[in-house]
């Protein structure tokens, strides 16, 4: 449990600070918000797996492929995983910017199909 309220922490720190920090510094705007509610938390899993496989009374019978390289191993893992996904993100977002120029700095509204309060409550 604990480790499931430190990683919802992070999920809502990442919410509400870093985020908006991401996007006005880099430009990195995450819409859907999969780098704090997959991302952020996804690697303080990594590193509790790798903390949990390294201590000999939570291993019970299960034996290791890689023995006492085990932590390495998780956390080679998670590192391999990072890299794949900001690659293959990094392919797909160039294609796509090629393939649907931006074409306005304006954000979207939905007034014109729409209709939307004037002001938020």
């Amino acid at each position: 449990m604990l480790v499931g309220v430190c990683a919802a922490s992070i999920s809502t720190f990442g919410f509400t600070r870093v985020q908006a920090y991401v996007e006005a510094k880099i430009g990195l705007h995450d819409s859907c918000g999969v780098h704090n509610l997959h991302g952020m938390p996804a690697l303080l899993g990594a590193v509790v797996v790798a903390i949990a496989v390294s201590v000999p009374g939570t291993q019970g019978d299960v034996v290791y492929p890689r023995g006492d390289q085990q932590p390495f191993a998780q956390l080679g893992g998670a590192g391999v995983t990072l890299v794949f996904g900001l690659v293959s993100g990094a392919i797909v977002g160039t294609i796509l910017k090629k393939l649907l120029p931006h074409k306005s700095n304006k954000p979207f509204r939905d007034n014109a199909w729409w209709k939307v309060a004037e002001k938020a409550i």
